[in-house]
């Protein structure tokens, strides 16, 4: 469940609270800029972003217990510019429980899939699109996912490394790291701690693929 941009998110934002909490009374750190912005309003922002990404993990987790597992072949991949990012409508067809050639359609954030390739896609029980084993959270298969073989320790990895190193900022309560903070102070940043923030950061950008929308 923690593996939606959304929930990822919200770690990455709940860092930066724990961060701006503990260091904003210092006279001379100033976590991006916030100053003397209340601390609670950016905790609820990112309380909200987990609680709404994990909800559309669990949504899936569901849809994963009640579908079914077809094999489908890429027929359509269209660009869709409208938005801020480039999104791609992928057309998939499959063969019916009767043998009918069938058409479903899923958007994807990133084009990793080529026309006239042989995917795994999930279906209901009305033979609609949930979504395609490209995109499982995590780099997970269906395989993994049904437990039919063991979930690899990177695709564990890509999702906690954020939450992980969030919670981590909190060690910065600790009066021996609060002080070893509070003396690479540089430009206005308490160095080390946003040092791992910006890590996080191109880390989500790297694997923005691997997470659920």
């Amino acid at each position: 469940m923690l593996g939606t941009r959304m929930s990822q998110a919200g770690w990455l934002v709940a860092g930066i609270a724990f961060l701006h909490g503990i260091f904003r009374g210092h006279p001379d750190a100033k976590v991006l800029g916030m100053g003397n912005i209340p601390f609670l309003p950016l905790a609820l922002f990112a309380l909200i972003l987990i609680v709404t990404g994990m909800s559309t993990g669990w949504f899936c987790l569901r849809a994963l217990e009640s579908g079914k597992i077809v094999s489908g072949r890429v027929v359509k991949i269209e660009a869709d510019n409208s938005g801020d990012e480039t999104e791609y409508k992928v057309s998939f067809e499959y063969r019916g429980e009767l043998g009918e050639s069938r058409i479903v359609r899923a958007t994807r954030s990133v084009q990793d899939l080529s026309v006239a390739q042989e995917v795994s896609i999930l279906v209901d029980q009305q033979g609609e699109m949930i979504r395609p084993e490209a995109g499982l959270p995590g780099g997970v298969t269906f395989a993994h996912a049904f437990g039919r073989e063991p979930v690899p320790g990177k695709c564990f990895a890509r999702v906690a490394l954020v939450p992980g190193f969030s919670l981590g900022m909190l060690t910065c309560l600790l009066p021996q790291i609060y002080t070893v903070s509070q003396k690479t102070v540089w430009l206005d940043q308490p160095a080390a701690p946003m040092l791992i923030i910006f890590g996080e950061c191109f880390w989500l950008f790297a694997n923005r693929k691997h997470f659920l929308i």
